[in-house]
Formats: C-alpha cells, sequence, structure tokens
C-alpha cells in the first residue's frame, strides 16, 4: 500500500489473502472478505459489531472521539480511515482530525473531551484508567465508562487483527491515512493499585476449560464484566457460535491467554483470581514459562514473541509472522490475532472497573 502514514506498519501484500479476489473492494468490506477464511468466527464477529452501535449509550461524538484515538494510537489504519471518512463527510474538518492525533495536550479540547483522551491514551499504555482520570469522567454513567474501556479495546483489538493480517485500505479517500505523525508520546502511568478486595478462595478440584478460551474464567471477572446490561448475552452468544469450533485450543492457547493476562497486569483481584484458576487447568510449568516469557520450543517462543509484539506495536513482525505460518494454518492465525485482542479488550475492562463498581 502507499500513501499510508509511517508510524502504522503493514505488509506489502496481504498476509491472510481475502477469499474473494477483487481487484477493488467496496467500502468496509475488505477486512470481511479475509476474515471469511473463519466463517464461523466472522458468522459470531459481524452480528455482534453491528448490534453494538445501537446498544451503547455513549454519545455519538463521544464515542467518535474515543474510536478514532483508540484507531490512531494502535496504528489501526482501516478503522481510523473509515471513521476518519465518514467524520469528514458530516462537518468535521480536518484540523479536528488533527487535533485528536496529537491527543489531550492539543489546543482547543473541552475539559470533558480532554477526560476521555486521556482515558483512551492510559488504557492504551496501562490497560487501565487511573484514579485521578476516573474522577475527571464524572460525567459518563457507570455503563458509559465501561463502554468507555470496551470501545478502546475492541478498536485496539482491530488494530491488531487487520494490521497483522495485512487487510488492504478500502475507503473512498485516503487522505485520513496522510495525516502528518505527532511527537512521539506516552501516556504517564496511573499510579500502582494493588487488589482492592482479597481474591476469592480457588475451589478444589481442576477448574473446567472455557468454550472460548480467551473468556475470563474468573467469577469476579464475570460479575464485574455482567454490570453492562448487553455484555453478558454478547459473550454468551460467541460462545454459542465458535464453541466447539476453534482449532487454536489447549496448550497453546493456555500460553496465549496466560502470556496477555501477565503483559496486562496481575494486581487487581480479578487478575489474580485468574491467573490462579487459569495455572491450575494449564499444564504443569506452563504458568512460569508464561509469566518469565521462556519457552519449551521453538513453536512456544514464537507464540510468546507474538503476543509480546502484539502488546508493545499492536503488530505482529514479518520474522514473527514467517515463523507462525510455518505450524499454525491460516484460521489458526486469525484466532490468535483475535483471541489476544478480545481478551486485553475484556481485560482493560475488567481491571478498571475492579473495586470500583
Amino acid at each position: 500500500m502507499s500513501a499510508i502514514n509511517t508510524r502504522w506498519p503493514l505488509p506489502r501484500v496481504p498476509r491472510v489473502r481475502p477469499a474473494i479476489p477483487l481487484p477493488w473492494f467496496p467500502p468496509a468490506t475488505a477486512a470481511g472478505a479475509v476474515l471469511v477464511r473463519h466463517p464461523r468466527l466472522l458468522s459470531a464477529l459481524l452480528p455482534l459489531y453491528l448490534a453494538s452501535y445501537p446498544a451503547l449509550s455513549l454519545k455519538p461524538r463521544e464515542r467518535e472521539l474515543v474510536i478514532l484515538r483508540a484507531s490512531w494510537n494502535a496504528g489501526g489504519y482501516y478503522e481510523w480511515g473509515h471513521h476518519a471518512n465518514v467524520q469528514r463527510a458530516l462537518g468535521r474538518d480536518w484540523a479536528w482530525m488533527r487535533r485528536i492525533a496529537r491527543g489531550p495536550e492539543a489546543l482547543g479540547w473541552e475539559p470533558r473531551q480532554v477526560a476521555l483522551l486521556r482515558a483512551v491514551d492510559e488504557l492504551y499504555s496501562c490497560q487501565r484508567i487511573g484514579d485521578d482520570t476516573w474522577s475527571r469522567l464524572y460525567f459518563l454513567s457507570p455503563r458509559q465508562r465501561a463502554e468507555l474501556c470496551l470501545v478502546t479495546g475492541f478498536y485496539d483489538a482491530g488494530a491488531q487483527l487487520y494490521g497483522s493480517l495485512g487487510v488492504p485500505y478500502d475507503g473512498w479517500s485516503r487522505t485520513p491515512l496522510t495525516l502528518p505523525s505527532p511527537p512521539s508520546w506516552a501516556a504517564a502511568p496511573p499510579e500502582p493499585r494493588g487488589p482492592r478486595e482479597a481474591p476469592a478462595p480457588i475451589p478444589a478440584g481442576t477448574p473446567e476449560r472455557p468454550s472460548v478460551p480467551w473468556l475470563p474464567v474468573a467469577p469476579r471477572a464475570r460479575k464485574l464484566l455482567a454490570g453492562h446490561p448487553h455484555l453478558p448475552s454478547a459473550l454468551r452468544f460467541l460462545a454459542h457460535r465458535v464453541g466447539g469450533h476453534l482449532t487454536l485450543t489447549g496448550e497453546r492457547m493456555d500460553l496465549v491467554v496466560l502470556r496477555t493476562l501477565d503483559l496486562c497486569g496481575r494486581d487487581s483481584s480479578w487478575a489474580q483470581e485468574e491467573w490462579r484458576l487459569r495455572a491450575l487447568a494449564a499444564e504443569p510449568g506452563l504458568a512460569a514459562r508464561a509469566r518469565t516469557g521462556t519457552a519449551a520450543d521453538g513453536r512456544e517462543a514464537a507464540l510468546i514473541q507474538a503476543v509480546d509484539e502484539l502488546h508493545t506495536g499492536r503488530y505482529v513482525t514479518d520474522a514473527t509472522w514467517t515463523e507462525l505460518s510455518g505450524f499454525l494454518s491460516s484460521r489458526q492465525l486469525i484466532e490468535l490475532l483475535t483471541a489476544v485482542g478480545a481478551f486485553r479488550m475484556l481485560a482493560m475492562t475488567a481491571t478498571t472497573l475492579d473495586g470500583r463498581v
């Protein structure tokens, strides 16, 4: 691809080729043409994606601000380009788009917009919203605060998925992709925050494996996520559609999720409970390898490296992709990227809400 911001890595050719080899795609269809390589997963994600907008209580302007900043931070050229084009068609000028790229320190933002942008930046850098920024989100209801985390995580996950797969950009204008990069930045990490409540005791016996490995298993996490009226039903629908139809499972997926959980932080009560349950269900020694980043063989090393790259850059590099492609199919590669992104989204939401709701 040409004329794309240099801060957004992208393969020269799609790593997983679209199932429909068209010379060009109507706007916003190229992603589906790639993900249809895993039809069962697409049949679960597409309805959830389409149903999420009517169910959101975030105001449209606040939602789009969150989406655009989350996509920009994570290098999500696909969603950034489409949403920027839509906002341009609705009357927003390019100066507004450039301010989003510059972030909360840019001139011209209202205090509420600054709070939203800072929250998105902290979720990107630290996987949680700090207490100071949380207090500045007083204008959001508890449900809207949860949605802020979920929307940020969703578009962060989309950047990982579409970028690493090399989905071709199919927007009607490439102008949003050519905006100049702002100076490098990093959100100041929020103050350390330990468990607000003691983790619940772990029941005797080996915990049951979930049908969808990247959904949280800790009762505390489920309770936190159940605070949103539509999220539990959405997760049940996902489990119904893809449970039993995934091919990247067992020890490999245990390693991926445990490594993701460790990188997202294990200080909160829900994360400690989640780690203990998953460590009990995993093979001996797997949790220790996930925590230290060591590997039993070359395949485990490639999986750990992929998770680490998605954490730091939201993108799997060419060398790691080549290693993964040597033992994972296209469907399994899609499952890997989806698992890391989805678990990160739910983890940052649960960590932010833990002790606050």
